[in-house]
């Protein structure tokens, strides 16, 4: 069964995808998905 987020944790997930795009100007969902320990389906829906 998936990890459900709170609202602050979504935050804290979406600040750090921000922030790994910045850093390297691109990154595939797989890549994030592995950095950030979230999954692709909740980056798409932030």
């Amino acid at each position: 069964m998936a990890k459900v987020f709170t609202q602050e944790e979504r935050e804290k997930i979406k600040g750090q995808v921000v922030e790994l795009v910045r850093r390297s100007g691109r990154e595939t969902l797989r890549q994030l998905e592995a950095k950030t320990g979230a999954t692709r389906y909740l980056m798409s829906v932030l």
